[in-house]
């Protein structure tokens, strides 16, 4: 018989010779008059025999090894070992982990076949479950031979295999569908029935062998019952039109629920025949249906072979549970509650998420919430990076998990930027305490932060996730209230002093503003950003009224020095290492801790002559004198070769303004001719070497040299002609990052590769693909100049789509 198992083989051929299955295992077994088998016999075992007892069964039964091997798929699977460890041997397995999906055979068919009543076991696919021409259904059940089930009051089981067949010959992805909705139906089936729910009760009852215990039955039949409803989920899911209409569903978000997806569960309750099931799923956020929607979401329907994999790969708290964890061990008792078995998880994992939870729950007790920041420690505990790890499986918890955290703040792993949560938050408790906001007033009574914030929401309100949209409804800025909001009337004094006061204090805890990055935040409050628009790198902005330079200075009189902040970080880094310590030029700075504040101050001895004149004043407060640096250039030179010593001279300042450094700039040029030759621009990384010559390097203080003197409003130098004659985006007003990715779009074009933005041409999974996609979507808050090169692209303002009521933004 097709497809049998070993052990059904060997019992139908022990019952030819009325013999007990054992006996006929012990014979041909035996090595030195014991019995060869591991394992104990049970009604649902399979044997693995090794090469010498499959050749004693060859011999008994009179057929040729390969027919055999043919027939029974486990008959050469393992090698096994007997008791003996040597000569004919065999091991018995039994259970669902340990064997593969196996079945009783059809009774008719076996009968029919081998001209005997002897029940046989075959290995069964999803798909082989039924047979269609003796109505069964051949149910595998643990510690038993396995119970066929005649179908003959449930004919749409029968009419779903024929479904199934034809869905297996036309779709490559239904068996992995299949896999999909049978964790689906194995999830409902564990759930309480809705009192809607009456088609799975009356099947369950028409199935039911009669003397069988309801409630044993119940756990049994899960497969059964379930099977025309899985068939047909898994012709939904293993659709390509329905997964594209799901992708346009999103409208480019990931779903927070189901109900997000509105189309999807319509064809859900359709194809199932249940009208009331859109509405019941609607607002699940966790479970093997939202797991498949959200990876199928988060890969926008990419057919590369990691995004089908992602796709159809079950989580193991997703998968069925298996019946011998749901089955009694006899029929007689009734079955047992679920196990808090955690499928994929140890006892440690699960000791973690405890300890990790407490911290959770003591933390939303202080502040109602849990977006803690990625850094954030709480009571000593990681909080931050533990919830982060969290959200990032959040598809792949086990359901009590998820459930737990979402009962303490449903939006733990909301799929939009968790910062957005925290003014939410604020804007929240201010609806409580003074009532829903008056948008078309310019939101009177919040702070200015939160007021800015709620504007820019409006702004983009069309654009956000549904969720957000009916959150910030739950604040009264609906549809029509965000357009006719207003922005909040502060004047410019007025934010100037908030984010002075901001200032103020991270000076005082720092002694410093160098240090502040533009990602900064200070209480919240974007200090970062504040102080980078002050600084004003830009010549195209208006400068700093003097009033507000002077309020800056008196803080820190270096908040935006004439140089680098590179340079003023690592000077105050390097004024903490030599407190209440004397600088011995004589040694090259080796006796100070920090090796690195050494190394920048040896370097600032070299390139000692092109300092700014208050730099000098500066590092002759830390002791560095012009007499202590020409002793410490005197000991450089005696303690490096003379081939570097050359090299760091005419690289000290490799900018090419002095008529000895004209060589060193003629050879920097001939690398950057040579580069632009093979690249087509010199929009060079600033660790780019070229055949050995630290082009990028170069090119960075040329950019600088060219930028200070930009801001200074002196003349262009004339070396900078020479560069723009090479590449005229040298030295652009935007980030070279940028310039970068447009060449390597411009170079995917001239390939030949297909291109078409408005189509998502390059798909924006790929590297090019996206940043045509940010490109095309900040279009109009771009350089005009950008805006021209994009138009060589093909990308103009009749691709911009979506992102019209977003507030301008930095292009990368």
């Amino acid at each position: 018989m097709e497809a049998e198992m070993t052990l059904s083989f060997l019992s139908r051929a022990a019952a030819r010779y009325h013999l007990p299955v054992i006996d006929l295992l012990a014979a041909l077994t035996t090595t030195g008059h014991l019995a060869n088998i591991k394992g104990q016999l049970r009604p649902d075992s399979e044997v693995h025999l090794n090469a010498e007892a499959r050749a004693r069964v060859a011999l008994l039964c009179r057929v040729a090894p390969s027919v055999l091997e043919h027939a029974l798929p486990a008959w050469t699977c393992q090698e096994p070992r007997g008791r003996q460890g040597t000569g004919p041997g065999g091991r018995l397995l039994h259970g669902e982990e340990a064997v593969a999906a196996w079945g009783p055979a059809c009774p008719a068919c076996t009968a029919a076949r081998t001209a005997r009543t002897v029940p046989a076991r075959r290995y069964l696919a999803p798909e082989q479950r039924v047979c269609p021409r003796h109505r069964y259904w051949l149910l595998s059940l643990p510690g038993t031979g396995g119970l066929p089930v005649h179908l003959a009051s449930c004919p749409e089981v029968v009419e779903a295999h024929h479904r199934h067949r034809r869905l297996l010959r036309r779709n490559q992805a239904a068996a992995q569908a299949f896999a999909i909705a049978q964790a689906v139906t194995g999830r409902w089936w564990e759930q309480n029935w809705p009192r809607q729910e009456r088609i799975w009760p009356l099947r369950l009852h028409a199935v039911r062998p009669a003397g069988t215990d309801p409630r044993w039955w119940k756990a049994a039949a899960r497969d059964l019952v379930t099977y025309p409803d899985t068939v047909a989920l898994a012709g939904l899911l293993a659709s390509t039109r329905a997964q594209q209409q799901i992708t346009r569903d999103t409208h480019g978000h990931v779903p927070y629920r189901l109900g997000d997806l509105p189309w999807l569960l319509e064809e859900v309750a359709r194809r199932l025949e249940r009208p009331w099931l859109a509405e019941h799923l609607r607002d699940v956020t966790h479970g093997p249906l939202f797991a498949w929607a959200h990876t199928l979401a988060r890969t926008a329907g990419a057919g590369t072979p990691a995004a089908q994999r992602a796709l159809w790969k079950i989580p193991a708290p997703h998968r069925p549970r298996p019946l011998y964890e749901l089955l009694p061990a006899s029929r007689s008792q009734l079955p047992s509650s679920p196990t808090t078995h955690l499928r994929g998880y140890g006892r440690r994992t699960e000791q973690a998420f405890e300890q990790g939870l407490a911290h959770a729950r003591s933390y939303h007790l202080q502040h109602g919430h849990l977006i803690v920041p990625i850094g954030a420690l709480h009571e000593g505990h990681p909080l931050g990076i533990w919830l982060s790890n969290q959200r990032a499986r959040h598809v792949r918890m086990p359901e009590r998990q998820f459930t737990a955290l979402a009962a303490l703040d449903p939006y733990w792993n909301a799929p939009w930027n968790q910062q957005w949560q925290r003014p939410w938050h604020q804007a929240s408790q201010h609806t409580r305490t003074h009532g829903p906001l008056d948008a078309a007033a310019g939101f009177p009574g919040v702070g200015i932060s939160l007021g800015e914030w709620l504007y820019e929401q409006c702004t983009r309100h069309q654009v956000l996730h549904p969720q957000q949209r009916r959150l910030l409804a739950d604040l009264g800025i609906d549809t029509r209230a965000a357009q006719t909001a207003r922005p909040p009337r502060r004047g410019h004094s007025e934010r100037f002093q908030r984010g002075l006061d901001h200032a103020a204090a991270y000076a005082a805890h720092h002694g410093q503003l160098a240090t502040i990055s533009k990602s900064t935040l200070h209480d919240g409050f974007p200090l970062g950003t504040w102080l980078a628009r002050l600084r004003n790198r830009h010549s195209s902005r208006p400068p700093v009224p003097a009033d507000r330079v002077q309020a800056l200075t008196a803080i820190d009189p270096w908040w935006n020095p004439p140089w680098h902040l590179y340079w003023q970080r690592h000077y105050y880094r390097a004024r903490t290492a030599v407190t209440g310590q004397t600088l011995n030029p004589t040694n090259g700075f080796d006796d100070l801790d920090d090796a690195r504040i050494a190394a920048w101050l040896r370097r600032q001895c070299r390139d000692y002559q092109h300092l700014h004149p208050q730099q000098k004043d500066l590092l002759a407060g830390l002791g560095l004198t012009p007499d202590a640096v020409h002793t410490a250039q005197h000991d450089l030179r005696l303690r490096t070769p003379p081939d570097r010593i050359r090299h760091r001279a005419a690289g000290g300042a490799l900018m090419g303004h002095r008529p000895d450094q004209r060589v060193y700039f003629e050879t920097a040029l001939t690398h950057a001719r040579a580069y632009a030759a093979q690249h087509g621009h010199l929009a060079v990384p600033r660790d780019t070497l070229h055949d050995g010559f630290p082009l990028g390097r170069w090119l960075a203080s040329q950019r600088n040299r060219a930028n200070i003197r930009a801001r200074r409003n002196l003349p262009a130098s004339p070396h900078t002609t020479e560069l723009t004659a090479i590449a005229p985006w040298w030295n652009p007003p935007w980030k070279t990052e940028w310039q970068r990715n447009y060449h390597r779009a411009l170079d995917y074009i001239h390939a030949g590769k297909p291109f078409d933005p408005a189509h998502r041409i390059p798909h924006p999974n790929t590297a090019i693909g996206s940043w045509i996609n940010r490109a095309r979507r900040r279009y109009h808050h771009l350089h005009p100049d950008q805006q021209h090169l994009l138009t060589t692209l093909g990308i103009h303002p009749s691709t911009y789509q979506r992102s019209a009521n977003r507030p301008p933004e930095h292009a990368r």
